[in-house]
């Protein structure tokens, strides 16, 4: 082996991998290197493998690969119904270390064409760590020595397997931040498309999250908006309740886990009141840009009038076009004659399509149909 300060350059590996978490490829790329430097002649390659898609995928690769060669290397592989390779890999255990008289025992991959790739290109001896296995991936550190080189001894061997190991978490560690971000992201999107105006808050009371249509509240700042990152009103006497119930609310995250609490926010422009309520959140361990998710707000705004979907309702409800047409002015507050203006037709005319939505949705008055609508996902998806 070359003649390396161990101590220094081992760990500096596993620093480089661990900081490798965040999937810079620049870094994967480095560590290839770096560990090849711990043996001569050598080449390290980390690559994912995709059963699903049979297909090989570069992750890292030392500077002194052989580029030609390992491309017709990763053209082969990606053969599977030539090179049994394929299939003998995840079969193999964990960190088990394989060389030249591992594959010459093998006679059906002798007759393939990657091993006469490996033998002309000089690979004799090669050792595979299993990095890891999940739904259908594969992620190995591959380590390939040119002919005329020595096997790999033990000390090398021991090597690999602790790069492999360290490798192992570090692609386990960058998983579990991947779902969770994923989570994250699904759970902020799905809350982004809700007509309800919510938000999120740290267990400082500062706002962490507002959805689409809390944010439109917001900026819209008719008696309710944000200062310094917290949520602020325009009458000092709605402040003082308002900072009393977050306050409150927070302190029974522990006490009261299930409880919630509201308040009328007043608005100066003389419309009715926001009605916000705030409960707490159990303590899931969820963070947010490195903070802690501690309470959930709503607002309803007495004076919204939600944007229904035509196509939805008719889909829905069974309606007609011009049923549901009715049926959605109805919900935004429109009287009868309201609606026969807006649509330019009879009242009569309106009566009739009613009586016929009545009919189909199980319903007998206009506050049972608006009711019902309400309750549906038309209502609920912001447009």
């Amino acid at each position: 082996m070359p003649d390396i300060d161990l101590t220094a350059d081992y760990l500096s590996i596993v620093d480089r991998i661990y900081s490798a978490i965040e999937d810079d490829e620049a870094h994967w790329q480095k560590i290839a290197s770096q560990i090849a430097g711990f043996f001569p002649r050598s080449w390290a390659w980390i690559v994912d493998v995709d059963s699903i898609k049979q297909r090989i995928e570069l992750t890292g690769l030392s500077n002194n690969t052989n580029l030609p060669v390992f491309h017709r290397f990763a053209n082969e592989f990606n053969s599977p119904e030539r090179n049994p390779f394929y299939q003998f890999v995840p079969e193999m255990p964990v960190c088990r270390l394989v060389d030249r008289r591992d594959y010459m025992a093998d006679e059906s991959f002798m007759q393939t064409d990657l091993y006469g790739l490996w033998k002309q290109a000089g690979i004799y001896h090669c050792g595979t760590s299993i990095l890891d296995i999940n739904e259908g991936r594969l992620a190995t550190l591959v380590m390939s020595r040119e002919a005329g080189s020595d096997y790999w001894d033990e000390r090398e061997r021991t090597l690999i397997d602790h790069f492999g190991r360290h490798l192992r978490r570090a692609i386990l560690l960058r998983r579990k931040l991947t779902e969770a971000e994923a989570k994250n992201r699904a759970m902020l999107q799905a809350l982004d498309k809700l007509n309800l105006a919510i938000g999120l808050l740290d267990d400082f009371g500062r706002l962490l999250f507002v959805n689409t249509a809390l944010d439109r509240l917001l900026i819209a700042d008719d008696g309710l908006g944000a200062s310094q990152g917290r949520l602020s009103t325009a009458r000092s006497r709605d402040q003082k309740a308002l900072n009393a119930l977050i306050d409150a609310s927070l302190q029974r995250l522990v006490k009261h886990p299930h409880s919630q609490a509201c308040v009328a926010i007043e608005r100066p422009s003389g419309l009715r009141p926001f009605l916000l309520a705030i409960t707490p959140l159990l303590d899931t361990g969820n963070i947010f840009h490195g903070r802690s998710i501690a309470a959930a707000i709503v607002v309803a705004d007495p004076e919204g009038k939600p944007a229904l979907p035509i196509e939805t309702l008719r889909t829905l409800l069974g309606l007609t076009t011009r049923e549901a047409e009715v049926v959605a002015e109805l919900v935004r507050g429109q009287t009868q004659e309201e609606i026969a203006d807006k649509l330019g037709v009879s009242r009569e005319t309106v009566k009739l399509h009613l009586k016929r939505s009545f009919a189909k949705t199980g319903t007998g008055r206009q506050s049972e149909l608006v009711s019902l609508v309400l309750r549906t996902p038309a209502a609920q998806i912001l447009r």
